[in-house]
């Protein structure tokens, strides 16, 4: 068991390092992307499911290759954590924030959620012998509630930039704004040299704040490219 520790240990060293660089961002994810993955993850486990039953995957290997993937999915997600909260740092202080039962008491409790299941999960609560693999997976099922706090399920107009879920829009990105509808905006930004847009919606008593606030960094660009 020793050595399963050990190697569960290195792979969730390793993916923290790897999730904090955060290679993967969720707006990445379309519905094609997530069949392809699903698609992936089934064929890879019916055959390690069939090399079991013929003798090819034993128990022990197969419960340690378990703890090695929980461990590194909980490294990924604590590192993922970590790079959401340095970009919030980074972005500055608060501008404008849509915040009502959906954005914020909802989240926090799905959050909250995951985080008692985790901890349910580890056999902390029970008398439940504690292995790898229980702990690893209680641990992975943490890291995700403690994850989905950093992350922002409403565009943060923010000093330095617009944060929607997991990434950041730099004010140098952002284009333009239109009212889509009565109570929602349209933001246009560039990403990757190419347009894109995203559109939230806005109570209306907090429509004049935002419209400030987009307004002062629409001059601002325009001051600066003057200058």
């Amino acid at each position: 068991m020793t050595w399963i520790i050990i190697a569960s240990a290195l792979s969730g060293i390793i993916s923290v390092v790897l999730g904090s660089r955060k290679l993967i961002h969720l707006h990445h994810l379309n519905k094609h992307r997530l069949a392809l993955f699903m698609i992936l993850f089934l064929g890879v486990f019916n055959l390690l499911y069939f090399l079991h039953t013929q003798g090819y995957f034993p128990q022990d290997i197969a419960g340690a290759s378990m703890a090695g993937l929980y461990a590194s999915l909980s490294g990924f997600l604590l590192g993922g954590m970590w790079a959401n909260y340095r970009q919030k740092i980074k972005a500055g202080s608060v501008l404008y924030r849509t915040r009502n039962f959906g954005t914020d008491v909802l989240p926090t409790l799905v959050a909250i959620s995951l985080i008692l299941a985790g901890i349910y999960r580890t056999g902390m609560l029970s008398d439940l012998p504690f292995t790898p693999i229980r702990i690893t997976s209680g641990l992975s099922i943490i890291m995700m509630g403690i994850w989905g706090f950093t992350l922002q399920p409403v565009p943060e107009f923010r000093a330095q930039g617009i944060i929607l879920i997991d990434r950041i829009i730099e004010w140098d990105d952002f284009k333009s704004y239109s009212w889509y509808s009565e109570n929602s905006v349209e933001i246009e930004y560039e990403l990757f040299d190419e347009l894109s847009s995203f559109v939230t919606n806005i109570p209306a008593d907090d429509q004049l704040v935002l419209e400030r606030v987009l307004s002062q960094k629409l001059k601002e660009k325009v001051e600066q490219t003057e200058t």
